[in-house]
């Protein structure tokens, strides 16, 4: 067997299995064993419902299936499932973020669970806050609503004007903000719908394309934001999610919020908008 590598938490035979009394196994040292060491816990709820903080650079769930150390665990991946395989049972993934975006990502320990959250997610009932430095343009509408084609290869994704796919987001500007003679817009942005580069795409088409973005940005204002602020990295962050879910007859509450939040929209940590990912 490979030696288990040390930056991924703790020894494999650590990962213990407890059974709660709702008769949903909960593996509590299963993440810290699995976890990518740049991913950080950021709320555990009942039912064995986790949330963790997903930096630039790590990937949602590899596209093979075979585990990957670019992953947000180091396992194997089941895609029909969206369930990473760890010892003694799943980690359901329960929502994704593209490889340059940074913030929430919810992690379900029970199939149960990952059934019920779901279900949230299908009808629109998870309220999901996102916040994006763009490139300052038309002030934006209060909602977007449109429609895209995505095109895979396979390889990547990429969205382009079409009627396959609906979008809805509700916008709000938070503030025009100046760095040097660049200007930019803080956006706050609540996705109704969750599609593949949904934010990219709709900021983009209406004028405003999120700074960093080098699929639907304007790449001439990437470079002069990366001049100002020294950032190449994509000014988009999955900043706080909130939902209800039923359980055995049980409604219970759930809410996160990324530690990245208060520094992405600080003054200070504008002027440090470097990121160590360069």
């Amino acid at each position: 067997m490979e030696r288990w590598p040390a930056h991924y938490g703790t020894a494999q035979n650590e990962t213990r299995r407890v059974m709660p009394a709702n008769g949903a196994f909960i593996f509590p040292d299963a993440l810290g064993a699995f976890l990518h060491k740049k991913v950080v816990v950021v709320a555990r709820g009942e039912n064995g419902l986790v949330a963790v903080n997903k930096p630039v650079g790590v990937i949602s769930h590899p596209n093979t299936g075979v585990a990957s150390r670019s992953a947000l665990l180091l396992a194997p991946y089941n895609l029909r499932r969206r369930a990473y395989a760890v010892i003694g049972g799943e980690v359901f993934l329960l929502n994704r973020l593209d490889e340059p975006t940074e913030g929430l990502v919810l992690l379900a320990q029970s199939e149960r669970v990952a059934k019920s959250v779901r279900e949230s997610f299908r009808k629109h009932a998870v309220q999901k806050t996102y916040y994006a430095f763009v490139k300052a343009g038309p002030v934006p509408a209060k909602s977007w609503h449109d429609f895209a084609v995505e095109r895979n290869d396979g390889k990547s994704v990429r969205l382009s004007p079409g009627k396959e796919m609906e979008m809805r987001t509700n916008v709000k500007v938070v503030e025009k903000i100046q760095f040097g003679d660049l200007s930019c817009f803080l956006l706050e942005l609540h996705p109704l719908t969750g599609r593949t580069h949904q934010l990219r795409f709709q900021c983009a088409k209406h004028g405003v394309p999120i700074a960093g973005d080098r699929i639907y940005g304007d790449f001439k204002y990437n470079k002069a934001f990366h001049g100002a602020t020294g950032s190449h990295r994509l000014q988009l962050l999955a900043a706080e999610i909130e939902f209800d879910y039923t359980l055995a007859g049980k409604v219970f509450h759930f809410f996160a919020r990324s530690p990245s939040t208060d520094a992405f929209l600080s003054p200070s940590g504008r002027e440090k908008r470097a990121d160590n990912l360069t």
